[in-house]
């Protein structure tokens, strides 16, 4: 960065890319796959541990990934900020999540029925989360633990290939997302990019 940043979004990027990369790292570890995965039932959008996420401990909940903030709603706080990306990155996880459990066979949601994620797809797929018991869960377990961990690739993948395409003295949001969907085109996220869009522009940042 050759000036101080003030008219990029270079340091708000910043914030917003430490803590999805450190969820990422987070999924890598198996016990905190299978923990979140059986508290859910496979649901990521009950609110859980992916939810009150933060780079300070579980129980201080600074920002949430699982939130309803666009560009337009965040003042000029680099925390604040840093949301609404964050969160559209974490819109993609679940959407490519939730595309491969539906492409194999283990749920019945399929994320490209719905046009809004945040307004249609959450009250469905709580529904769906309340009303299968436990026990049904755990047949599936490994199956969507697999799943989970393919669209962490899939779509952490795209977020670190995206910055070759970003020039620090004048990075923008919609710079930047549009590097992560340019990343995701040349990747294993190519078959998920009408999804990976929408995310991101549902959020203002396109």
């Amino acid at each position: 960065l050759a000036g101080d940043g003030r008219d990029t979004d270079f340091f708000s990027y910043h914030e917003a890319i430490a803590d999805f990369i450190s969820l990422l790292g987070l999924l890598q570890f198996d016990t905190a796959l299978d923990r979140l995965l059986r508290r859910t039932g496979g649901n990521l959008l009950l609110h859980n541990e992916l939810d009150k996420f933060s780079e300070l401990s579980d129980e201080k909940q600074l920002r949430s990934f699982n939130n309803s903030l666009r560009i337009g709603d965040v003042g000029n706080d680099v925390h604040d900020q840093s949301k609404p990306f964050a969160a559209g990155l974490f819109d993609c996880l679940i959407e490519v999540f939730q595309s491969l459990q539906f492409e194999r066979g283990t749920s019945d949601i399929n994320p490209r029925e719905f046009s809004d994620l945040r307004r249609q797809m959450v009250p469905a797929l709580i529904e769906e989360g309340l009303r299968a018991p436990q026990a049904s869960y755990e047949l599936k377990h490994f199956a969507t633990k697999a799943a989970l961990q393919d669209a962490r690739d899939i779509v952490g993948e795209a977020v670190v290939r995206s910055w070759r395409y970003l020039e620090p003295d004048s990075l923008t949001f919609e710079a930047a997302a549009l590097a992560f969907l340019e990343a995701a085109s040349r990747g294993r996220g190519v078959a998920y990019m009408d999804q990976l869009e929408d995310c991101m522009r549902w959020r203002g940042i396109l």
